[in-house]
């Protein structure tokens, strides 16, 4: 199982960072599991806690292969957007996924990741999963 986690009381509240898209983007590696250790995680888990309110933090819990082709999903979409100035976007980028709505330009790929998230928000049962299936990025439903 490998931890995310994100202090709600952040200017990133509503959302989750789950690492940065450079390795990914830049060096073709995998989001989870790209190192050459042998332990590697099943599940990854999301949390944003509240440092004063343990009660109103919000965990996601996702198998490994759906958080990596969710992740890598956010990426490829994050990566092709222009910056306001006309530059192109650096891509040592932080994977901040939202499971609030915000003000956005991008409501449909906004929506996607929503759903995604609130999918496997306090899914502690992905837990009890066969490895196999947990690896399986086919195996989990994602929005098209």
């Amino acid at each position: 199982m490998k931890v995310k986690a994100t202090n709600a009381n952040s200017s990133r509240r509503g959302s989750i960072n789950f690492g940065n898209a450079k390795g990914y983007l830049c060096q073709d590696k995998s989001v989870f599991n790209s190192s050459l250790g042998s332990i590697k995680a099943d599940v990854i888990v999301g949390v944003s806690y509240e440092e004063h309110d343990i009660k109103s933090s919000r965990f996601v819990i996702m198998p490994v292969g759906f958080a990596e082709k969710l992740c890598r999903f956010h990426c490829d979409y994050q990566s092709s957007l222009i910056k306001l100035d006309g530059q192109t976007r650096n891509l040592g980028f932080p994977m901040y996924l939202r499971f609030e709505k915000a003000r956005s330009n991008h409501p449909e790929h906004d929506e996607k990741i929503i759903s995604s998230l609130r999918e496997f928000e306090n899914k502690w049962e992905i837990l009890s999963e066969p490895t196999s299936k947990l690896h399986d990025e086919t195996a989990w439903d994602f929005p098209d």
